[in-house]
Formats: C-alpha cells, structure tokens, sequence
C-alpha cells in the first residue's frame, strides 16, 4: 500500500487507488448520491462542465477558490445538497479545486479501479478495496498542491483499516475537528457552518463511490 500527499506526483499507479477530499469535494458527492443522484461526471474545468450539462442535461456542482461559479446550479456544500428534494435521477457534473482533479488525475496514471473517498464513506470504501492487491491513497490537498490535516487523516484511517490495523475513527474525527483544516472551512465565507458537521459524520453511508469511464467523460457512481 501506498499513501501519497496532494496531486504532484506523476509516478503511474499500479492497481487500485482511493483518491480522499474530506472538505468537500467527495463529502458533497456522498450526500448526492444519498438525495436520489444517478451518476456524477467529473471535470477539472469551468468550461468543460457547462459544456458537458449543455450537451447532456446536466446539472452543474462545485467550485473554484471555494465559491460556487455564477453559472452553475450548485455549490460544493454537502449541506445545500441536503437541501434539494430535487436531485431523484438526476446526473451532475462536478468541478472542484482538488477532489476532481485528484480523480482524473489518478485515472490518467493509469490506477484501476479508482474510488474517490471521505469519511463519509470512509469503512464502506475499505470494504469495496480491501481485496485488491495493491492500493494506492492519495490526499488531495488544498488545492491538490498542499497537504490538508483532514485529508492526511482520512487517508492514515483508510490505510489503518485496510491493514487490518486499530484505526480509532472517534479520534481521528475529534483531531480533524480541532485542526486547521476545520478552522479554515468555519471561517471560510463560501462555507456554511453546517458542512462541517455533515464532512465529519464518519460512516454516515454505506455505500463506496467508484470511477468509471464512458463515451461522455469520467464518472463515479455509488456502489454497495
């Protein structure tokens, strides 16, 4: 196994890779799929996710610099995602500064399968990995360029739990809570006090997020 920091690594990836955004990106992507999602495209750029919701239908969710773009239906916000009684079907496109980006990232190195991760779905995406051969955890990072407290200890968490290791989750989310990461999502004004909240209810979902590939584009669907 192999735990790496942010998105600079370039070395290919043998075997599987869980690619972990705990604020926010893979968070809000669990609370979609739990509101009825069907499947949720992943890009790495404005533009290319107005073009994909044009062409298909879809809805736009996201950020850059954690504000939601002007021309899109939703922010990176697990809990404006809450919100929505709306989302029954329906396929997204998500654009964010570091989660996304991680996943293209890791399907461009070559991992397969590649699941995307928070502690969300921290134990159902150890189940869905843990007979694989070889994986490969990536924290994503702010910015996918420095590395996160919250991330590093989701991903230790993954690699604990797939080493058949004590993990202790209660403290991990008790750290992630008192950390910076946390300080920085409070006092962030794109950030709604209740996000925090919902990106640290660990095991929330009993479902993983796997990436797939098709004639639209990189996809995650929720698998049990």
């Amino acid at each position: 196994m192999v735990v790496r920091s942010t998105l600079r690594d370039t070395t290919p990836i043998v075997g599987s890779a869980i690619v972990v955004d705990t604020f926010r990106a893979f968070t809000t992507a669990a609370y979609a799929f739990a509101q009825g999602v069907e499947s949720i495209y992943l890009t790495d750029s404005v533009s290319h996710a107005l073009d994909l919701a044009t062409a298909h239908g879809f809805l736009t969710m996201g950020e850059v610099g954690g504000h939601k773009p002007a021309e899109f239906e939703l922010s990176n916000s697990p809990w404006e995602i809450t919100q929505r009684d709306d989302l029954e079907g329906v396929t997204l496109v998500h654009r964010s500064s570091a989660g996304t980006r991680g996943a293209l990232h890791a399907v461009r190195l070559g991992a397969v399968p590649v699941f995307v991760s928070s502690l969300v779905v921290a134990s159902a995406t150890v189940r869905a990995t843990c007979e694989a051969a070889m994986v490969t955890i990536v924290a994503a990072g702010l910015h996918g360029e420095t590395p996160t407290d919250e991330d590093e200890a989701t991903a230790a968490l993954l690699a604990a739990q797939l080493r058949g290791r004590p993990a202790h989750p209660a403290e991990v989310v008790e750290d992630i809570r008192g950390g910076q990461g946390a300080k920085r999502l409070r006092a962030a004004q794109w950030s709604r006090d209740e996000d925090l909240d919902l990106c640290l209810a660990i095991d929330r979902f009993d479902f993983a997020m796997r990436v797939s590939e098709d004639v639209v584009g990189v996809r995650i669907d929720q698998v049990s």
